[in-house]
């Protein structure tokens, strides 16, 4: 069964001020792949993926995710509400589970009944939402965040890196943006990530300077250079191969 495409990047540009970042980039990923963006520092990858996120607009080209697709994206400049707790900022979002619980909550604050208040219940069966908060305290657990009423204003900058983390996981979207997924996690929280994402079969797109996630995680490699990609379908090791091959005809 063929997949289909989850996303198309078409002829996308982007400069600041003088500075070319991109120009022209098309690639598209499909269902179930796993891809990730290396590149020099400052050749504009966080650029991108914010672009791609719709968090930046681009000077010229598009980005379409197929109909239906929900996406969800780690940045790298975290903006986390100070005054709200670690559990309150799970609950920001717009996931279908945030969005049926609040529903939810609303027919039975409003009191709600008959159809009303069943399709409100079985939204939150059909989305999980009765374990959203054992599933949070799970994920948390596993990141060492183990107090989800401490307010976010009190947490390192590590920490808040943490909870973003988490509150993108609990999403379980279709398409999955992360920005250095790795940074302030130790050794156990990377291995423990690297199974959650292989468990989700999420769709990703990523960025990181972290080779041994890169060589565990990823299946596809995209490399912008001179304001342009090089796709290679497979892994770093076999992206470092290929590279220097093509390098090396290129001064041939």
């Amino acid at each position: 069964m063929e997949k289909r495409n989850m996303l198309s990047v078409e002829d996308l540009t982007k400069t600041y001020g003088e500075r070319m970042l991109f120009e022209g980039l098309t690639f598209g990923v499909q269902e179930g792949e796993r891809v990730a963006l290396v590149a020099r520092n400052g050749s504009g990858k966080s650029t991108l993926l914010r672009a791609i996120s719709g968090q930046e607009p681009a000077d010229d080209g598009r980005v379409v995710f197929s109909s239906g697709v929900r996406h969800a994206h780690l940045r790298q400049d975290l903006e986390l509400e100070a005054g709200a707790t670690i559990l309150d900022t799970l609950y920001i979002g717009d996931s279908p589970t945030v969005q049926a619980m609040r529903a939810y909550e609303r027919a039975l604050a409003e009191g709600h009944e008959g159809d009303d208040l069943q399709r409100a219940y079985d939204a939150m069966d059909a989305h999980e939402g009765w374990n959203f908060e054992a599933r949070a305290r799970e994920i948390l657990g596993k990141l060492n965040l183990h107090d989800l009423q401490r307010p976010v204003g009190q947490l390192s900058g590590g920490e808040k890196r943490r909870v973003a983390l988490a509150q993108v996981l609990l999403e379980s979207p279709d398409f999955l943006i992360l920005d250095e997924p790795t940074n302030h996690l130790d050794l156990d929280m990377i291995a423990w990530l690297e199974q959650r994402l292989a468990s989700m079969g999420t769709t990703l797109l990523m960025v990181t300077h972290d080779r041994y996630f890169l060589e565990n995680v990823c299946d596809r490699i995209l490399e912008l250079e001179d304001h342009t990609l090089h796709s290679y379908h497979g892994n770093f090791s076999y992206f470092l191969e290929k590279r220097a091959e093509r390098r090396a005809n290129a001064q041939a």
